[in-house]
């Protein structure tokens, strides 16, 4: 018995001293823990916040046929210090055969604007086609209407004419005016603008088939036009909008 004892006693020494040094490895003290994994606010990430950029207007001004230098960087500067839009100037061509109305020796100004968008440059947002050449479209029951230009409410193709502007021989500051009027008009459509029916004088409101109305307006917007273009509340749909002289 005396002799069991101490072996006994060394054993027990050897298992408990085991067990100290697993406790050890198992859960060490705080100061010698690993940095814990949990997601904390510290550790998360932080996604930046993205404030949301104006959209970049950028025009291809279109010759159709021979046009003026003059009136094309009129076109430009027009939609610059009104809209603020990038423009560039696209190398002329020709206005489609497909467009030309035999019976009443124009060219259909609707035809013109969705070719202009199907063709319409990757890098541009809008196209403007300037022509001297007379166009129309239909209003109401009258299938030919001879108009200064047409664009869609929302949507990325207009053209112009110059026709109809000049048939009274203004002098030149008169016709520039004019022009910048109509560009300024039908680029309001491409941006979401209706007929304003809130001022006499507001850029957007309609002719009414009078030149002295085109004249009288001035080549601005009214408050309400230009609370619509800077808050983009528009119309998603696209209707059609036209700035229109007389029929001839």
């Amino acid at each position: 018995m005396k002799q069991i004892l101490p072996k006994s006693l060394a054993t027990l020494g050897i298992i408990l001293l085991a067990f100290g040094l697993w406790l050890g490895l198992a859960y060490p003290p705080a100061e010698l823990r690993a940095p814990s994994k949990a997601v904390t606010t510290a550790n998360v990430k932080a996604t930046p916040q993205v404030t949301p950029q104006p959209k970049t207007i950028v025009v291809g001004i279109q010759p159709l046929g021979q046009v003026p230098q003059q009136y094309l960087t009129a076109t430009a500067e027009a939609l610059h210090d009104l809209y603020g839009a990038t423009t560039r100037q696209l190398a002329p061509r020709d206005l489609p055969q497909t467009t030309w109305n035999h019976a009443h020796t124009r060219y259909r100004a609707a035809d013109i604007v969705r070719r202009l968008e199907a063709d319409k440059e990757v890098g541009l947002t809008h196209v403007m086609g300037v022509t001297e050449a007379d166009i129309s479209t239909q209003i109401s029951l009258t299938s030919d209407w001879g108009v200064f230009g047409l664009a869609q409410r929302n949507s990325s193709g207009a053209v112009i004419s110059t026709f109809r502007i000049k048939l009274d021989n203004p002098p030149p500051t008169l016709f520039l005016a004019r022009l910048r009027k109509v560009v300024l008009h039908e680029f309001g459509h491409n941006l979401g603008l209706d007929h304003c029916t809130h001022s006499p004088t507001c850029l957007m409101r309609s002719t009414e088939g009078n030149m002295q109305a085109l004249d009288t307006a001035e080549a601005a917007l009214c408050d309400k036009c230009a609370a619509q273009i800077s808050n983009r509340t528009h119309s998603s749909t696209a209707t059609t909008s036209t700035t229109t002289l007389t029929n001839y």
